[in-house]
């Protein structure tokens, strides 16, 4: 594997971003993946990929702004950047219609005061399908999101990410 990873055809590492929202009842926000995407039906964290301009300089302020700018587009929920913690990070792989991708997966999170309002799928392509790519949300207990992960329910980036968060 360490060879292939310093091949010329390697897929490059991006920066990505996870956020875990916690609501005042200690529930966690997941996201449902739409049947079109890489990760049909699977539950996922909101997050995504850093600005190009952004991921050559991963730094606390661009990981913030990228969770903020994600969440909003995916959530419509306004999170403020000062209010945000950066947690640990770790290196994911996968392929998907038989390509390989890799991500530096970092997570942030927030705890929110009030339940907001959540809005998925309102980012709309030229085509009119979802640009964010889900279908519906949750809020989520950590043992719920145990027994998702248990039972292959979430998406691998957020399956790695609630051992980290959902522990007994």
């Amino acid at each position: 594997m360490v060879e292939r990873m310093n091949s010329p055809e390697a897929p490059r590492s991006v920066p990505t971003v996870r956020v875990v929202i916690h609501n005042p009842e200690g529930n966690i926000l997941l996201l449902q993946k739409s049947p079109d995407s890489k990760a049909a039906h699977l539950w996922e964290l909101p997050g995504g990929k850093m600005d190009l301009r952004m991921q050559q300089d991963v730094n606390p302020t661009t990981i913030r702004s990228t969770a903020v700018r994600e969440v909003a587009e995916e959530t419509t929920i306004a999170l403020s950047e000062a209010n945000l913690r950066i947690g640990g990070s770790f290196d994911y792989g996968f392929s998907a219609k038989g390509k390989e991708y890799q991500r530096k997966v970092i997570m942030v999170h927030a705890q929110l005061t009030t339940v907001p309002e959540v809005s998925v799928g309102s980012l709309q392509t030229a085509e009119g399908t979802s640009e964010d790519k889900h279908s519906r949300y949750g809020w989520f207990s950590p043992e719920e999101i145990r027994e998702m992960s248990q039972n292959n329910k979430l998406s691998g980036n957020s399956n790695e990410l609630s051992l980290v968060f959902a522990k007994p």
